[in-house]
């Protein structure tokens, strides 16, 4: 019976530093700051703005927020996404002014620039401390995670061994 329990703690351990390996892999991805210079710029009239709050499907639980901003161009707005980091009231007054801002088009239209001439309402460097800063925190976290996974495959293993000893004894 123990050496059952053993068993699957040590593979419920493997799976457990196997998807956080995974899922360190991918937040690193999504959270990579782009160069400045590879950045798409836009420039247009701000058309709307609005703050979004993403929820669980059934729960309808809060998961977070971000605001999303409508510039038009002239060939068609482009919806672009503001990290979580930027207030609301960044873009308060901004409708019907041409602003000029720098996303990335990879992610999901994520801005990391936006100006309304020489004003600078969200800056380059802000946003990508944000980002680094919430990569740092993803990393902490994966990598306590991990080191639950670890200890679960050392108890696994300790416990496999020690059934087995006392099996042949």
């Amino acid at each position: 019976m123990a050496s059952g329990f053993a068993k699957t703690l040590l593979v419920v351990g493997i799976l457990v530093v196997v998807v956080g390996v995974i899922e360190r892999q991918r937040s690193a991805r999504k959270l990579a700051v782009p160069p400045e210079g590879a950045l798409q710029v836009v420039a247009g009239k701000a058309v709307a703005a609005r703050e979004i709050t993403r929820m669980t499907k059934k729960s309808r639980i809060p998961l977070g927020k971000h605001v999303e901003l409508d510039l038009d161009p002239g060939a068609g707005p482009v919806t672009l996404t503001l990290d979580s980091g930027v207030q609301a009231s960044v873009l308060t007054g901004m409708g019907g002014l041409t602003l000029e801002a720098a996303y990335d088009p990879t992610d999901a239209n994520a801005l990391y620039r936006l100006r309304v001439g020489v004003k600078e309402l969200v800056s380059y460097a802000s946003v990508a401390e944000r980002k680094k800063e919430a990569a740092r925190r993803q990393l902490d976290d994966g990598g306590q995670v991990r080191l639950i996974g670890g200890v679960m495959i050392l108890l696994g293993a300790v416990g496999w061994w020690l059934g087995a000893r006392s099996r042949a004894a």
